[in-house]
């Protein structure tokens, strides 16, 4: 399966209740057992746009991987007709990240072309249907896009920097500042090109802090990349064209050597551009940062994000003494999560095994509907997950709770888990105690937050 025969099988599907291609679309993705693999985001005021996004690190999409690695980030307009679908592919945007030696053993070539990796978010700008359009690699406005701060956006922060560069052509009390600001800053860029950013800000830190290079309240585009519409074909930037608007660029480095022995300094990464392929190379403690800290404001969302990882030698405490050494928790949250994960495990086999007959034999399962139907849909859902799982993974034997809990830390994303721990901390149908109802709702609540 590629984009192409999805996108064909999108517009053959029957659809007598008059869909809109990309709810056709997500219904096709989930049939299919992708979504959430592969995600899909909206456009807000146009019914025929979407963004599809994966998940970047997944090693269980063997059935689909050419769709998946297709679908790093792309946008479709279903008003085109089959072979103009395509608004801008991301797919090289996405870096595979390398250990130094894993660079140096299996990639390393003299001729590379090395630059400083930027720490920041993604920030994609491209013009469609008469609109500049920004986004970023997983939503297709970056006014609703934000993570590692809770309440300001990736657009409030983009905003920021253009005001630092417009600040005397614009009146800072307009209330459409925003637009203003944005229509400057797209006279500059070209409708034939779409552009990719990096938004370095100090309410937006992800791995590396930037304060001492460029001071406390440092906010920055970096141009990273200009690729042509019409071609999908990477442009040269290495004239910087828009610098003079106070555009920065990555350092880049004369020789590879060079770049390689800057990494034993710093962890910061190197970005190598390679024809359509990008690699991002880091030493070992990076590589460790980047795994285990998800960044996001939400201290229990982290929390959440290192226990799912389920890693031998790292967990949840290890997670807070290198983090968060001197925070006091009123409880230990370590046993508050085991004691969820263990308790959905508990109520997710449970309805699994009451609804569900396998036969290894043949690798066939037939569910009970008289139950399954009166199920709640956040849990129908999963054990339609697992039922997949069961004939394609756990073929010889039906599930048992280790596989649950593994399906809950490894093929599930955090929104997920959130809508089962909403779930049960509001009903009172599973004969939970009362004293572990209190830790969802905690949890929930600290979620919330």
């Amino acid at each position: 399966m590629n984009i192409s025969s999805l996108i064909q099988e999108t517009y053959n599907r029957p659809n007598p209740t008059n869909m809109d291609y990309p709810s056709i679309l997500l219904a096709i993705l989930k049939e299919k057992h992708i979504w959430p693999l592969i995600k899909i985001k909206k456009f807000k005021n146009d019914k025929n746009l979407c963004l599809l996004h994966n998940s970047y690190k997944r090693d269980d999409i063997i059935d689909f991987k050419e769709l998946y690695d297709e679908c790093r980030s792309i946008v479709l307009d279903f008003s085109k007709s089959i072979g103009n679908n395509v608004v801008i592919n991301y797919a090289h945007s996405i870096p595979q990240r390398l250990s130094i030696e894993n660079y140096l053993n299996h990639y390393y070539n003299p001729e590379d072309d090395c630059y400083i990796a930027m720490d920041g978010t993604l920030i994609t700008t491209y013009f469609h249907n008469g609109t500049w359009f920004f986004g970023s690699s997983c939503c297709p406005d970056i006014n609703s896009s934000k993570f590692s701060h809770p309440t300001k956006t990736h657009g409030y922060m983009l905003d920021e920097v253009l005001f630092e560069i417009y600040k005397n052509k614009v009146d800072i009390s307009d209330p459409n500042i925003s637009t203003v600001l944005r229509n400057l800053f797209t006279a500059n860029l070209s409708p034939l090109y779409s552009y990719e950013f990096v938004l370095i800000h100090y309410e937006n830190k992800h791995i590396i802090d930037y304060s001492n290079e460029f001071g406390n309240d440092f906010k920055f585009l970096f141009h990273i990349n200009t690729k042509n519409r019409l071609t999908l074909v990477d442009e040269d930037i290495s004239s910087r064209p828009l610098e003079y608007l106070g555009i920065k660029y990555p350092y880049k480095f004369g020789k590879v050597d060079d770049a390689i022995n800057f990494l034993s300094t710093t962890d910061k990464s190197i970005i190598i551009k390679r024809n359509n392929q990008l690699l991002k190379v880091s030493n070992a403690h990076s590589i460790h940062l980047e795994e285990v800290h998800s960044n996001n404001y939400n201290l229990y969302y982290n929390l959440l994000y290192v226990y799912m990882l389920q890693k031998p030698n790292y967990s949840i405490n290890e997670y807070l003494q290198e983090f968060y050494p001197t925070y006091q928790f009123p409880t230990n949250p370590n046993e508050d999560i085991q004691l969820i994960f263990s308790t959905m495990t508990e109520v997710i086999y449970n309805l699994y095994i009451s609804t569900t007959n396998y036969y290894p034999k043949y690798k066939r399962f037939k569910v009970n509907l008289d139950i399954d139907r009166t199920l709640s849909p956040v849990f129908r859902f999963h054990l339609a997950q697992l039922r997949h799982q069961q004939t394609k993974t756990y073929s010889k034997a039906i599930i048992t709770k280790e596989d649950v809990f593994n399906y809950l830390c490894h093929s599930n994303n955090i929104k997920n888990i959130k809508k089962i721990i909403y779930h049960i901390s509001t009903t009172y149908i599973y004969n939970i105690p009362v004293n572990i109802l209190e830790v969802f709702k905690k949890i929930l609540t600290n979620l919330s937050v």
